[in-house]
C-alpha cells in the first residue's frame, strides 16, 4: 500500500545548492575534432550534475569556462570517453554508468550548444543477472577503448556489457548503396546494440575491482582486476596475493572474449588500474604500484611498512610471577612494531623502494601528463610524480618523486600537453600547469635540490589559490599574505630518483609564504639531486580552481538581529578544513544613507579632467573617479558633484533639470555628456550645453512622415560612440558621434551604405522597415565579436510588439537574427532551427518585452589592473561570450548566452534559479521610466565581479562567471525594494554603487551608497566567505550578542608519550595500548587533539 504522506514528502524537497564535489573527470574532444594546437574539453561529474568546461587561454592566464551543464536523474558511478576518429573529423562521446546496471552515451549538439543523449542502455531487466543479491558494494564500472571501437560497462561485479561502436565505413557504404534505413555518417561516436557476457561462467571471474582498456592492440583488450578467492585483513596469512589482472580480447563480430594473458599474484589490497599510453597498465596497491604487461611485471615499494622485517618470536609469559603478563605483552608490542612478513605482499616486499617516499597508493587518482610521466594524488593529499623508463619497448624501471601536496584528488585528467585537472570531493578542484623546467626557466625559480646537494632556500614553497588569502592569514595567526600563483619545479630521475625527504616540520609550515586552500602544491623538503645529472624537471603552477563547499561536517544557522540569517558550515579536514559562512542572498555594506526620497533613476558619469570642475582623476586612468551623480525624479533632475564630499551641482552643470531623465552617460572617453529626457536629448561638454536634439526632429530623421507633434522619447541606450533612442511613435533613432567635432549626427535606420533604402525580409518577400505597424517595445546597442574573429562589430537588437526579436548589423543594416516567438523563451535562438512545436494559445493580454540588453563583460585583469591578484585562482573567472537579457511585461526575465556555429550567431537560454515573476518597484509614477536592468563591470574592492542588476520589488544581482550568470537576491535590508541602481566609484566609495529605495520603504528609503560585501565570493549559488582553519572543524555555534563564532576543531599534534600502564593489567589490553603508543611514536605528529577556537566579526 502506498504511503499517503509520500506525495507530501516529495513536495517539500527542494535543492537549494547544487553539488560541488567532483567525483569523476575526463579530457574529451567533445565539441571539435582533435587537432594540433587545440585543447580538449574537460567533462566533470558532480553527483547528479554533469558539466563541460573549456580551457580559455589569455596569454599566461588560463581559466575554465563552462560551455554546457546537464542535470542527471541519478548519481554517476563512473565516466569514460569513447573516442571517434574518422577522417580527422570525429568527435568523442561520453559514457556514463548508473546504479545498478544502466548506462548512457552523450554527444555534443552544435546547433544547440549542449549535450544530447545518443543512446540509453538498460541491463536490469534480467533478474537472473543479480545472482540472488539485492545490493552490490560496487557500482557499474565504465571504460572506453582508446581507438573508439567500443565501450564496456562491468555490472553486477562480473557481468560485462559491451557497447560496440558504429562502424563509419559500413554506414558510408550503406548510404552510397541507398539501402533502406541508411543514415549519414555521424560526426560523433555512437554505439550500436549492446550485449552482455557473464565473466563468471565463461572465465571464472567473480569480483571485478577495476577495469580499463589497454593501448596498442589490434582488437579491443580489456584489463580487469579481480579477486578469484576474496580475502580480508584478518586472513592475510592464508591469502595475501589473491588479486589477478586478466587481459580479455573482445571480438566484437563473434561476441566472444578470450583471456590472452594474465598477471597473478597481485596484492590483496590492489584497488585501481590505470592504462599506460605506451602499453601496459599500472596497478595501484596500498604499499606500492605494480606495472603489468604481456609477459612482464615490475613493482615499486612506496612506503617502508611494506618491507618485511624478521619474524617475531613467539610471545612467552613469565609464569614464575617475576614480571606481570601485561608488562611482558607491552614490551613485546614495542619491540616488534613491524608487520608480520607473512601478511605482506610478496611482489612488493621484494621490489625496490622509492627513496624517502612514504605514501599509500591504493585509493589514489592517477593522470598521465605524457606517455611515460604521470601524477598520482594519494589519500593524504600528497602529489607524486611517476615516470616509466623503457628500454627496447619494455619498462625497466619505475621512479616516483614527491611533488608536494594539494586537496586529496578523487580523479585526475589531462587537458592538453601541459595541463592537469585535479578533481576533488574533499576540497577545491585545481587546474594545474606542468611545464618542462627548461621552457620555464626564466619564470620559474623555485627548485628542489638534488642528491648530495644543499636544500633549496625555498624547499617548501606553496601556491596561493585560496579565496581571500589575506583574510585567511589574519584568522590563522597573522602570517604574511598570499600572492599570485607561483611556480615550482619537481625533479625526477630515471636511474637515481631524488629523495623526497621527510615531511616539513611545524616551524616550516608556520613560515610558509603562500598557501593553497590551506594545503600546498609546493615541494616537500628533500636532499635533492646533482645538477650535473640534469634530471627532468617540471614547473607546476595553479591556474584556476573550482570551489567545493563540502564535505560538510555540520551546519548551524546564525540569526543576526536586523539582518538576514546565514549558515555556518564546517567543511574539509586537516589543512583543507575551513569555516564557511554562506548566505542565500547578497547583503552589501552600506557606507552612508542620504534621506533623498523619490529618486527614479541613477547614473554615475565622469568627465575628463579638463572638462569637469570636480574631476578627481584624468581620463587616462584605468578607472577614473566619477564626476557627477545624475538623479531623476518625477518632475525634475538633480546632480551631485562626487568629490571628497557629495554636494549639489544642479546649478553648475547645464542639464535639463525641469524634466525627468531617462538615461545619461559619458561619451568620447569622458569628453562629452549626454542626457536623454522625454522631450529629446542634450549634449554637454564639461558643464556647458552644446546642442539639443528634440524628439520630433529625431522622428523626422528616422523617416517618420508625418510626425506627430506630441512625439516623445520613451527610452534610450548610450555607448561611448553612439546613442539609440526609442520614440513613442514606434520608431528608432540612431545618433553617431563624430570623434573630431564631438557632434551627434542622426543616422536613418534601414539606409544601407550600398545604396538601398530599406531591408528585405528573410524570405525576400518584401521590405522590412524599422518603422511600421509593429512598434518597437525595447531596443539596445551592443558590440559583438564576429564569428571566428576578435574584431568587434556594432549591432542593434530590438523587440517588437508582437514578441519578435531582431538583431541588425549597425553598420550595414543587414538582418543578423530574427526570432518570431522570442517572448516564449525558446531554448535556442537562431536561424535554421526547427520551428517551435508549442501549441499553446497566445497569452491574453499579449506579452511583450519591455527591456532588452546585450553586454559582454571585459576581462577583470584588463579592467582592474589595481587588483594585484586579478588573475589568481581565487578571482572570479571572466566570461567569454556576450549575454542577452530581456525583461517581459509579465515580470519574466529571459537570459541567453551568445555562441556561434557554422558562422551564424545564436543564443542559448540560461536556466536561472530566479522567481517566475519579478515585479517593478511599487509606488512608481506613470509615464516613461528609466530602465531596470543595469550592466556593471569590475564592481567590488577586493574580489571584483561583473554582471547585471535588476531593480524592482525583488532586486536581483546576476554575476557573470565562467560563461554563465549566477543569480543572487540583492537586498539593502529586510525585503527592501530598489527603484534605481548605478555603479559608483570615488575616493570614499571605491568600486561601489548607489541605490535608491522608494518612499514606501519609510525609514530605510533614500539613497544608499555602499559596496559589495568584502572578502565574499559571489560566483557560486550562495554568497560565501571562507576562513581557513588548518584543522578539522567539527562543530560551530554562533553567539549573536557578541558577534562571535565558537568552533570545536581537531588537529594532529606532536607525539606525547602515553601514561604507562599499571602493573598487573590485562595482557590483551596492555598489548593494544603499547602497540598504539609505539605506532604513534613512529608516525611522528599523528596524535589527534581537540580544541575550542573563537572567530570574531562574523556578522
Amino acid at each position: 500500500m502506498q504511503d499517503p504522506d509520500a506525495e507530501s514528502i516529495v513536495g517539500i524537497f527542494n535543492q537549494v545548492h547544487p553539488p560541488t564535489a567532483v567525483q569523476h573527470c575526463a579530457g574529451i574532444w567533445l565539441t571539435a575534432p582533435a587537432q594540433e594546437g587545440c585543447l580538449p574539453e574537460l567533462v566533470v561529474s558532480k553527483g547528479t550534475l554533469l558539466e563541460v568546461y573549456t580551457a580559455s587561454c589569455a596569454g599566461a592566464d588560463v581559466k575554465l569556462m563552462l560551455i554546457a551543464s546537464l542535470t542527471l536523474p541519478g548519481l554517476v558511478e563512473s565516466l569514460a570517453c569513447i573516442p571517434y576518429r574518422y577522417r580527422g573529423r570525429g568527435r568523442d562521446s561520453i559514457l556514463l554508468s548508473f546504479r545498478e546496471a544502466k548506462a548512457s552515451v552523450l554527444c555534443w549538439d552544435a546547433t544547440s550548444a549542449g549535450l544530447v543523449t545518443s543512446s540509453l542502455h538498460y541491463f536490469e531487466a534480467d533478474e537472473a543477472m543479480r545472482g540472488g543479491r539485492a545490493a552490490f558494494t560496487r557500482g557499474p564500472l565504465a571504460a572506453g577503448d582508446p581507438l573508439g571501437r567500443c565501450g564496456a560497462v562491468v555490472v553486477y561485479d562480473n557481468k560485462l556489457a559491451v557497447l560496440p561502436a558504429m562502424v563509419p565505413e559500413l554506414l558510408e557504404l550503406d548510404e552510397a548503396a541507398g539501402l533502406a534505413g541508411a543514415g549519414r555518417v555521424p560526426e560523433a561516436g555512437t554505439v550500436g546494440n549492446s550485449y552482455v557476457d557473464d565473466l563468471g561462467s565463461a572465465l571464472d571471474i567473480q569480483e571485478v575491482k577495476a577495469a580499463t582498456f589497454l593501448h596498442g592492440y589490434s582488437e579491443p583488450v580489456l584489463l580487469v582486476l579481480h579477486e578469484p578467492r576474496p580475502s580480508w585483513s584478518g586472513a592475510l596469512r592464508d591469502g595475501r596475493d589473491t588479486c589477478v589482472a586478466s587481459a580479455l580480447s573482445l571480438s566484437l563480430a563473434r561476441r566472444t572474449h578470450a583471456c590472452i594473458w594474465s598477471a597473478p599474484g597481485l596484492p590483496t589490497d590492489a584497488r585501481g588500474l590505470a592504462a599506460v599510453p605506451s602499453g601496459g597498465a599500472l596497478v595501484l596497491c596500498r604499499d606500492g604500484v605494480v606495472f603489468v604487461a604481456q609477459g612482464q611485471s615490475l613493482a615499486l615499494l612506496t612506503n617502508p611498512r611494506g618491507r618485511p622485517g624478521p619474524a617475531p618470536p613467539p610471545l612467552v609469559f613469565d609464569h614464575t610471577g617475576t614480571q606481570p603478563p601485561g608488562n611482558t605483552a607491552a614490551a613485546y608490542a614495542r619491540a616488534h612494531l613491524q608487520p608480520h612478513p607473512a601478511t605482506l605482499a610478496t611482489m612488493l616486499s621484494t621490489s625496490p623502494a622509492a627513496p624517502g617516499l612514504d605514501v599509500e597508493c591504493d585509493t589514489g587518482a592517477l593522470g598521465w601528463l605524457t606517455a611515460s610521466t604521470a601524477f598520482l594524488s594519494v589519500k593524504t593529499g600528497q602529489l607524486v610524480m611517476l615516470r616509466l623508463e623503457r628500454t627496447g619497448g619494455a619498462v625497466n624501471s619505475i621512479t616516483m618523486t614527491l611533488a608536494g601536496a594539494s586537496p586529496p584528488a578523487t580523479c585526475l585528467a589531462s587537458v592538453g600537453p601541459s595541463l592537469l585537472f585535479l578533481g576533488s570531493a574533499l576540497g577545491d578542484s585545481l587546474l594545474v600547469r606542468a611545464e618542462a623546467a627548461a621552457a620555464a626557466a626564466d619564470a620559474h625559480s623555485v627548485s628542489m635540490g638534488g642528491q648530495g646537494g644543499a636544500p633549496s632556500p625555498h624547499s617548501n614553497p606553496e601556491l596561493s589559490g585560496g579565496e581571500d588569502e589575506e583574510h585567511i592569514l589574519e584568522r590563522d595567526g597573522g602570517e604574511g599574505p598570499g600572492g599570485a600563483a607561483q611556480p615550482m619545479e619537481v625533479d625526477g630521475q630515471s636511474a637515481a630518483p631524488a629523495s623526497a625527504g621527510a615531511p616539513a616540520s611545524a616551524d616550516d609550515e608556520e613560515d610558509e609564504a603562500m598557501r593553497l586552500y590551506g594545503m600546498s602544491l609546493g615541494q616537500e623538503d628533500g636532499a635533492g639531486a646533482s645538477r650535473a645529472a640534469e634530471p627532468m624537471r617540471y614547473a607546476l603552477s595553479v591556474l584556476d580552481a573550482l570551489i567545493n563547499v563540502g564535505p560538510i561536517h555540520s551546519i548551524t544557522m546564525a540569526d543576526v538581529p536586523g539582518e538576514r540569517p546565514f549558515l555556518l558550515t564546517c567543511s574539509g579536514s586537516e589543512k583543507t578544513g575551513a569555516l564557511c559562512m554562506m548566505r542565500p542572498s547578497v547583503t552589501p555594506t552600506v557606507i552612508t544613507r542620504v534621506p533623498l526620497p523619490g529618486v527614479l533613476g541613477l547614473w554615475a558619469v565622469w568627465c575628463a579632467k579638463s572638462e569637469a570642475a570636480d574631476g578627481k582623476a584624468p581620463a587616462s586612468a584605468p578607472q577614473p573617479h566619477h564626476s557627477y551623480l545624475v538623479m531623476s525624479f518625477k518632475d525634475g533632475t538633480k546632480l551631485l558633484a562626487t568629490g571628497d564630499e557629495l554636494r549639489e551641482a544642479t546649478d553648475v552643470v547645464e542639464f535639463a533639470v525641469d524634466t525627468r531623465t531617462l538615461a545619461a552617460g559619458s561619451m568620447a572617453g569622458g569628453r562629452l555628456l549626454l542626457q536623454v529626457f522625454p522631450q529629446g536629448l542634450r549634449t554637454l561638454r564639461g558643464t556647458e550645453m552644446l546642442v539639443d536634439h528634440w524628439a520630433a526632429d529625431l522622428a523626422r530623421g528616422a523617416g517618420v512622415d508625418p510626425v506627430d507633434p506630441g512625439v516623445s522619447v520613451l527610452a534610450a541606450h548610450i555607448t561611448d560612440t553612439a546613442a539609440l533612442v526609442r520614440l513613442s511613435c514606434g520608431a528608432l533613432a540612431l545618433l553617431r558621434l563624430d570623434p573630431d567635432s564631438l557632434a551627434l549626427a542622426p543616422v536613418r535606420l534601414g539606409a544601407a551604405q550600398g545604396g538601398r533604402d530599406d531591408l528585405s525580409q528573410p524570405d525576400g518577400s518584401g521590405p522590412l522597415t524599422l518603422i511600421g505597424s509593429s512598434a518597437v517595445t525595447a531596443a539596445c546597442l551592443a558590440s559583438l565579436p564576429a564569428a571566428g574573429s576578435t574584431l568587434q562589430r556594432a549591432i542593434v537588437a530590438l523587440c517588437r510588439e508582437g514578441g519578435a526579436l531582431e538583431v541588425y548589423d549597425a553598420d550595414t543594416w543587414e538582418l543578423v537574427l530574427r526570432e518570431e516567438d522570442f517572448v516564449r523563451g525558446k531554448a535556442v535562438l537562431g536561424a535554421g532551427l526547427p520551428p517551435s512545436s508549442s501549441s499553446r494559445a497566445p497569452p491574453h493580454p499579449p506579452i511583450k518585452a519591455t527591456e532588452v540588453l546585450i553586454a559582454a563583460p571585459t576581462s577583470l585583469a584588463a579592467l582592474r589592473p589595481d587588483l594585484r591578484d586579478a588573475a589568481r585562482p581565487s578571482a572570479v573567472a571572466p566570461s567569454q561570450h556576450p549575454y542577452l537579457l530581456a525583461l517581459l511585461s509579465d515580470g519574466t526575465l529571459l537570459a541567453y548566452r551568445a555562441f556561434w556555429t557554422g558562422g551564424q550567431l545564436r543564443f542559448k537560454r540560461l536556466l536561472l534559479d530566479v522567481p517566475p515573476c519579478l515585479p517593478p518597484c511599487p509606488g512608481l509614477p506613470d509615464g516613461p521610466l528609466p530602465p531596470r536592468l543595469t550592466f556593471f563591470q569590475g564592481m567590488g574592492e577586493d574580489l571584483a565581479c561583473s554582471g547585471f542588476l535588476l531593480a524592482g520589488a525583488k532586486p536581483l544581482l546576476l554575476v557573470a562567471s565562467r560563461n554563465t550568470l549566477v543569480p543572487h537576491p540583492f537586498g539593502l535590508g529586510q525585503h527592501l525594494p530598489l527603484a534605481a541602481f548605478t555603479p559608483f566609484h570615488n575616493v570614499n566609495c571605491p568600486f561601489g554603487f548607489v541605490a535608491s529605495a522608494p518612499d514606501v520603504a519609510r525609514s530605510q528609503g533614500g539613497l544608499h551608497i555602499g559596496q559589495l560585501p568584502p572578502r565574499t565570493r559571489l560566483d557560486g549559488p550562495w554568497a560565501r566567505q571562507k576562513i581557513a582553519l588548518r584543522a578539522t572543524p567539527l562543530q560551530a555555534t554562533f553567539y549573536p550578542e557578541a558577534s562571535l563564532i565558537g568552533l570545536l576543531v581537531c588537529r594532529h599534534a606532536p607525539y606525547t608519550p602515553a601514561m604507562p600502564e599499571e602493573d598487573g593489567s590485562e595482557p590483551h589490553a596492555a598489548y593494544s595500548y603499547a602497540l598504539a603508543d609505539a605506532a604513534a611514536a613512529a608516525a611522528g605528529p599523528a596524535a589527534l587533539v581537540h580544541e575550542v577556537r573563537r572567530v570574531a566579526g562574523a556578522a
